[in-house]
């Protein structure tokens, strides 16, 4: 049981206006347009086996104010082994792990020995 009870009212979420100031002020704005995702099998010319290679299309605005001044594609590519997840899952679970880098260089810099162990695989 709670000790008192709460007089107010909640607040409601406050709108969002960042964009709206990006574009007054006229700077260079990037806006994601579509995603698109697809995947084959891909075997490199000295290995014996092939791996299942996942390509996540992006195409971006880039607009400052108001005009559109192009249309750009983004290509991202996934190389795994992992046959159990669906592409979308793989590119989920590789782009969960991008700070990974950054938590191993701060490990390696305070000296501790072991900073790869924390590592994930997609596999």
């Amino acid at each position: 049981m709670a000790r008192y009870e709460i007089a107010t009212e909640p607040r409601g979420k406050p709108q969002r206006i960042k964009e709206a100031i990006v574009r007054f002020k006229g700077y260079l704005n990037k806006e994601l347009v579509a995603e698109s995702v697809a995947e084959f099998s891909y075997q490199p010319n000295k290995c014996g086996r092939s791996y299942r290679l996942v390509v996540v299309r992006k195409n971006i605005s880039v607009q400052k104010g108001e005009t559109v001044l192009l249309e750009d594609i983004k290509y991202f590519f996934y190389i795994t082994n992992h046959t159990a997840y669906c592409a979308e899952k793989i590119v989920a679970l590789a782009n969960g792990r991008c700070d990974q880098g950054k938590r191993d260089r701060a490990a390696e810099k305070w000296g501790q020995c072991d900073a790869h162990a924390g590592r994930r695989s997609v596999e």
